[in-house]
């Protein structure tokens, strides 16, 4: 790569929740060079949308995806600053077709990151008008504890060698928005263990800035849990998790700094 330092998680147009006027590829990449970053494209890539959401722009399999593909492929002929990736999602009921799916095209992408958005299909916790919906059927607590035990099987799973936002179901709920029931006790215990796992595992964890720019204000993970993670031997990549080039160019000098942080 041309830099020292890669923003590993940046959104264009070709995901769902980015306007079809959105940025593309070449706008990305173009920028990078004016910030001295390489830059690693990472649209979202859930199959249960691919499937069953004629809206969604990978809709159609193969086809579409080699489109997206030849896209990427004609932007790194004139930038030597990027690289094509996706953001899959995990469902502990699709393992078996998630396999497939990295076994087919894996070896297509310079890196691959798994993540999860969903503890139930069409309500989307990350979006906070879905997850006050989810609200109305189910209790913090079993959300919860559904997304951590998701977070184990996803992990357990060995599907990912990367993996985006490990905590990213308090993005809306915490102190500064929907807040935490007084009988839900949060503390680092949890994803210290599972750092510990994908230590062992070889498995990288995301340091994902975005969380500065929604209600909790703060990375995923935290600062502090993110250096003591590293401590149990857990390698991390950075993400700025752009859904604009606004966002990107916020987050360029965090990205340098946290790459030296926690390299």
């Amino acid at each position: 790569m041309k830099f020292k330092h890669t923003d590993f998680h940046v959104h264009t147009k070709w995901s769902h929740d980015i306007a079809k006027n959105g940025p593309d590829f070449n706008d990305y990449a173009k920028l990078a060079e004016e910030l001295n970053l390489n830059v690693c494209f990472l649209d979202h890539y859930e199959l249960y949308h691919v499937k069953h959401d004629k809206t969604y722009p990978f809709y159609g399999g193969e086809e579409i995806l080699n489109k997206y593909l030849k896209e990427v492929s004609q932007v790194k002929e004139n930038h030597n600053n990027v690289l094509s990736g996706l953001e899959v999602d995990y469902y502990v009921d699709m393992e078996e077709e998630i396999g497939e799916f990295l076994d087919l095209h894996e070896k297509d992408f310079d890196f691959i990151a798994g993540a999860f958005h969903e503890t139930d299909h069409w309500f989307p916790f990350t979006t906070r008008s879905k997850l006050k919906e989810l609200l109305k059927k189910k209790k913090q607590e079993d959300i919860i504890n559904e997304f951590l035990e998701i977070t184990r099987k996803m992990i357990d799973s060995n599907l990912f060698k990367n993996i985006c936002h490990v905590d990213g179901v308090f993005r809306y709920l915490n102190d500064n928005d929907i807040k935490l029931d007084r009988s839900i006790e949060m503390n680092d215990e949890f994803f210290i263990a599972i750092g510990k796992k994908c230590a062992k595992k070889g498995i990288k964890l995301e340091f994902n800035l975005s969380g500065v720019r929604y209600p909790i204000q703060r990375p995923f993970p935290s600062r502090d849990l993110a250096l003591k993670l590293k401590q149990e031997g857990v390698r991390f990549f950075i993400g700025s998790d752009s859904h604009s080039l606004e966002h990107f160019m916020y987050h360029a000098a965090q990205i340098k700094e946290m790459t030296d942080v926690l390299k």
